[in-house]
């Protein structure tokens, strides 16, 4: 129970024909989540910075929610709510919209459903659908650790 606060930070260096003389930092990031849990109950604020030097991709900052209701240490429903600014471009802005259930099998097996409307696509190469329904099996091996809590 109470306040927790994550911050964290990635890069991807990309090598042109693999040759390590020729790597290109091409995309990193910046993002922090603050949350606060108290019974069954949790609330998830976040805000990320992503930067591309890429000609399919623009900086973009996200910001949004998640609702977390934990009915006991197995069944958890949540909803989470997500904007996404476009920083150097004439795109509008987008958002996501996904409702999700997690089941816990066993201390490290998840089954999980989503079900939502994810971030427009972008690039010449993707599909310009953006529903999301995902059934996912999480297994954990080598450790009894919980994978979500």
């Amino acid at each position: 129970e109470g306040w927790k606060w994550d911050v964290a930070a990635g890069v991807v260096y990309d090598f042109t024909d693999n040759n390590f003389d020729e790597g290109d930092l091409t995309r990193f990031g910046f993002w922090t989540t603050v949350d606060y849990e108290k019974n069954d109950l949790a609330i998830l604020g976040t805000l990320r910075y992503l930067g591309n030097d890429s000609k399919l991709s623009e900086d973009n900052l996200d910001f949004g929610y998640r609702f977390i209701y934990e009915k006991s240490n197995n069944f958890s429903i949540s909803y989470e709510n997500v904007y996404r600014y476009f920083m150097n471009g004439d795109k509008e802005s987008q958002k996501r919209n996904v409702f999700k259930i997690d089941y816990v099998i066993s201390k490290n097996q998840v089954i999980s459903l989503s079900v939502g409307k994810t971030f427009d696509a972008l690039g010449e190469f993707t599909n310009k659908n953006n529903i999301v329904a995902a059934l996912n099996l999480l297994l954990g091996f080598g450790s009894s650790r919980p994978l979500i809590n």
